[in-house]
């Protein structure tokens, strides 16, 4: 009788050190995951502030623009290299970041458009940026003079997310565009 009253005792011992071990192991991999998630935003949120508040227009054409690129659900473009003409011509550079909600990607494209107008989305020094954008959403300012961003990704942006093992985070950014004036004749 007493090895039984101890067998059952060792058992609950057991099986009580078990389930604290699972929900450990459980616990650390949501938190693990959200963290990496979370990580992966960060980067791209302040990719995008760095890079779009370069943005610099030209007379009569907005620094930032959502204009659509074929292949992309959602755009955000920005002239970042613009020569001191203040119009658009050979050498000026313009950047874009391409969502696909499709396959649920954000590409960076660094030199997306060379004027005069050449359009290059097959470029080899594009960037995959993420491969779990839930959405992709751009807000512009009244006078074009900010764009807010919004992003939300997820672990496994194929599956619902929202869980803990698939956790799901938003993030927001005001990228305040340089205060320039150009003067045309």
């Amino acid at each position: 009788m007493e090895l039984l009253v101890a067998m059952a005792l060792l058992t609950m011992i057991v099986l009580g050190i078990m389930n604290i071990e699972i929900f450990c192991k459980h616990a650390f991999t949501g938190t693990d995951r959200k963290t990496k998630v979370s990580n992966e935003a960060t980067y791209i949120i302040e990719h995008m502030s760095k890079f779009i508040g370069k943005a610099i227009g030209s007379a009569g054409d907005f620094p930032v623009t959502d204009s659509n690129i074929p292949g992309c659900d959602k755009v955000l473009r920005a002239g970042t290299e613009v020569t001191p003409t203040g119009v658009k011509d050979t050498g000026d550079v313009e950047i874009a970041y391409c969502y696909e909600s499709t396959d649920h990607t954000l590409d960076y494209f660094p030199h997306y458009r060379t004027w005069p107008d050449t359009i290059n989305t097959d470029d080899d020094t594009k960037e995959r940026m993420s491969r779990n954008i839930v959405t992709f959403d751009t807000i512009f300012g009244p006078n074009m003079n900010y764009v807010d961003i919004t992003i939300e990704a997820c672990w496994n942006a194929t599956v619902s997310c929202g869980s803990v093992d698939n956790p799901r985070v938003k993030m927001q950014t005001r990228v305040v565009l340089p205060s320039v004036s150009i003067n045309t004749p």
